[in-house]
């Protein structure tokens, strides 16, 4: 039997409950005749409900599995049950896919117009680190030494930093990166 025809909804360590998938309807008293056969009544109580389509499985306490072999032993006797009972898989959720076409991007200008843009942005870069670098020590002196404001400066670094690594961002980027 196919184990979709029955879902594991909630399990405690003697109880469990299945929820029954089939396509077809399922004949409950063969469901229930199966369940007696494969299933001992001195060691389990079962209570089906075919409104809910679901069935619950409760083990004795004196029975003489522990909570993993019981959950088996069950697990098997539903599976055998509903084979039984006459449950066909139900058939497969289908999954719809759009798939939609991407424009083009507008063509990008010549990589040899880019390079004169791509030297300035690295130069103009290259100064706001350097005029960070300088800002950082100086909010780094200015938290040690007394009376110096420290943080407004390495504030100021960090955006420097920042608006220097924006400024390169178009021209290091995997798709657009030029000589």
């Amino acid at each position: 039997m196919d184990p979709a025809c029955a879902q594991l909804v909630h399990a405690t360590r003697r109880r469990w409950r299945y929820r029954l998938h089939s396509a077809t309807p399922l004949d409950w008293s063969r469901f229930d005749a199966a369940l007696s056969a494969r299933l001992s009544p001195s060691h389990w109580t079962w209570r089906r409900n075919p409104d809910c389509r679901s069935v619950i499985l409760q083990l004795h306490p004196g029975a003489p599995w522990g909570a993993e072999e019981a959950n088996s032993r069950g697990w098997q006797a539903v599976l055998a049950a509903l084979e039984s009972a006459g449950a066909t898989p139900p058939t497969p959720a289908v999954v719809r896919v759009r798939v939609r076409t991407l424009r083009h991007p507008p063509h990008s200008p010549p990589p040899w117009l880019l390079v004169p843009w791509n030297w300035a942005s690295l130069g103009l870069a290259l100064g706001l680190l350097g005029l960070a670098a300088l800002l950082a020590v100086a909010g780094a002196l200015g938290l040690v030494l007394p009376l110096v404001p420290g943080v407004p400066f390495l504030v100021l670094a960090f955006l420097l930093a920042e608006l220097a690594f924006r400024l390169r961002r178009p021209f290091v980027s995997s798709g657009g990166a030029v000589a």
